[in-house]
């Protein structure tokens, strides 16, 4: 069995990185780790290094950012319906009304015509989200629209980013990041957000120099993840899924999700600070971006000459490759029953399945593009190596020719 949706960037490399800081004493929220991981965020993106912020999690990032506009109760905060929950919750906690977009086939990210539909006169931020880690399609445009209606625009780079942004320099806007277990860059937990200066004040300085540090044990259980869960991967079919089912329910693993978040609140227990040893561990991540880009491209490029559907071959995902299947969960169960559990993100506008989406203010039939390809979409792994993709394409193909 190939549970290729469990610990996606979880490897025994990653799991060495991670056993000397098991160890290590120092594992407090600041340190040189962190100071140099916030001068190595600003170089690759061009900025300088107080316009960096880091915590535990990118939606406590956006939580508090939103926060320090201070804007009246209320205002509209632009989101495009394909999302999680780690986007709009923060939008809501900061007493903020979400205004759901629809999004475009080719890169599951704001669909222009419908974002002009939307924007209204209580509208005062809109976040785009980079899905997949591609770039928006009508990226130019959704800024030109922007800076004609006075938005302020947050780029979603959780999932990842295409390099091609890192050369931008003629659209400003702030920049959040991710470092969760299932995104490109790896800490189990982390985010960071680039503010642009402009909008950078003393409350927001202020809320990130005064978050607290996770404590020790919190710590110790991120890293036995990264240790363990290889390992679970690699024996998944003999017992590893037992021990992965064993240590979630012992609370060795933290839910990705928490249970507050799932009822559709937000958790201000992720309101805390990057722990020095994650720094540590996302460093040589970041270093090694453009390498792990192009594997990643590599693989893509496999996956798209089998299902170009509609997307760009200029234009490929780096953190999951969608693809869009009728009946999609039947064709999840006969992969499963051939020993490949596939990755299903998202299963439902604002996900996860079973959110309330009334609780988070999402009018049904509001993005029928977004509900029918949540219904449709299941993603194909890039983190693994031509053999593997390969080998997983003859499955896929097999499976589809008796879909039927």
């Amino acid at each position: 069995m190939h549970n290729l949706n469990f610990a996606s960037n979880e490897n025994f490399a990653e799991a060495r990185k991670a056993l000397p800081l098991l160890l290590q004493k120092n594992q407090g929220q600041s340190g040189q780790a962190s100071e140099q991981l916030q001068k190595t965020v600003a170089e690759k993106f061009k900025v300088e290094a107080n316009q960096v912020f880091f915590t535990l999690a990118a939606r406590s990032a956006l939580y508090l950012f939103l926060k320090s506009l201070n804007l009246a109760k209320n205002s509209e905060v632009l989101v495009q319906a394909f999302t999680c929950e780690a986007v709009v919750l923060p939008v809501l906690a900061a007493h903020l009304k979400p205004q759901y977009v629809d999004i475009e086939e080719q890169t599951y990210s704001m669909n222009f015509n419908d974002l002009v539909s939307k924007i209204g006169e209580q509208s005062r931020v809109l976040i785009l989200q980079h899905s997949f880690a591609m770039l928006p399609r009508d990226r130019e445009k959704i800024f030109q629209l922007a800076k004609k209606h006075q938005l302020i625009v947050i780029e979603d780079l959780a999932h990842g980013f295409a390099p091609e942004l890192l050369k931008d320099q003629t659209n400003p806007s702030s920049k959040l990041l991710s470092f969760g277990r299932s995104k490109f860059f790896s800490a189990v937990y982390g985010g960071a957000i680039i503010v642009e200066k402009k909008l950078i004040n003393q409350q927001f300085k202020d809320s990130i120099t005064q978050l607290e540090p996770v404590n020790n044990q919190f710590i110790r259980q991120a890293l036995l993840y990264k240790i363990c869960t290889p390992m679970m991967k690699s024996t998944y079919h003999f017992g590893g899924k037992l021990f992965h089912a064993l240590f979630s329910y012992l609370g060795i693993f933290h839910q990705e999700i928490s249970s507050k978040e799932k009822e559709g609140d937000y958790d201000e227990w992720l309101n805390k600070a990057l722990p020095n040893v994650f720094a540590q561990l996302l460093l040589e991540q970041i270093e090694n971006y453009p390498a792990t880009h192009a594997h990643r491209q590599q693989i893509a490029q496999l996956y798209w000459q089998e299902f170009p559907q509609q997307m760009r071959k200029d234009n490929l995902p780096s953190l999951r490759y969608p693809i869009l299947i009728n009946q999609a969960d039947l064709f999840l169960a006969k992969m499963a029953a051939k020993g490949y559990i596939l990755g299903n993100w998202y299963r439902q506008v604002v996900a996860p399945p079973g959110l309330d989406l009334v609780k988070v203010k999402y009018q049904a039939g509001s993005c029928p593009q977004a509900e029918r390809m949540s219904q449709a979409v299941i993603n194909l792994p890039l983190n693994i190596n031509c053999k593997e993709a390969e080998k997983l394409l003859t499955v896929i193909t097999n499976v589809k020719k008796n879909f039927n």
